[in-house]
């Protein structure tokens, strides 16, 4: 690439990797450090680039920024296998109950236990794996889900019900030897 003036340069750059390399050129820690950022513009550098420029790492090969509260990789295997291990949760009887995310079908599987206690138990048995309880609770697997009254395969009416204490009444009383 031939020496042009860095406004010029910095137009006849095509793609964006080329970009970020002369604005790494043009940029450092001493013109952030003394404020010239705003006089850096009629080269052609918007403060935006420079302040992504300025994160480049020294090889210039771009790399995007972690959050703050991202997880670790072993960390977030742990917590998955965590939910869907069978004392912590159990597979639902039936075969059609299902859920389906992003073109991904799971059999539903219940959690034993409160989202709250479970986190403690995680906490207790992996001390190294620092995780919130918000983070824990964003990380369960979407076919763990709470149990609802209409997840149950058994029949809770009034007629049924009655019937099955009826019998455990008469075997209480030794009527009978056989509780069903």
């Amino acid at each position: 690439m031939p020496f042009l003036p860095p406004n010029q340069q910095r137009q006849s750059t095509e793609g964006t990797k080329d970009k970020q390399v002369v604005s790494k050129l043009f940029t450092s820690r001493i013109i952030k450090k003394y404020r010239v950022m705003s006089h850096m513009s009629p080269l052609g550098i918007t403060p935006k680039q420079m302040r992504s420029t300025m994160k480049l790492s020294s090889n210039m090969v771009y790399e995007r920024a972690k959050h703050k509260n991202s997880v670790a990789a072993d960390t977030l295997m742990h917590v998955e296998q965590f939910y869907t291990r069978d004392d912590n949760s159990r597979m639902s009887s039936g075969k059609k109950q299902t859920l389906t995310r992003k073109k991904v079908k799971m059999q539903k599987t219940f959690l034993l236990d409160t989202v709250v206690n479970l986190h403690e138990k995680f906490k207790s048995e992996y001390p190294s794996a620092k995780i919130s309880y918000s983070m824990f609770a964003k990380l369960r697997p979407f076919w763990v889900v709470k149990p609802a009254p209409k997840d149950r395969d058994t029949c809770l009416c009034q007629i049924h019900e009655n019937g099955q204490l009826l019998a455990d009444r008469l075997h209480f009383l030794g009527l009978v030897t056989s509780k069903c």
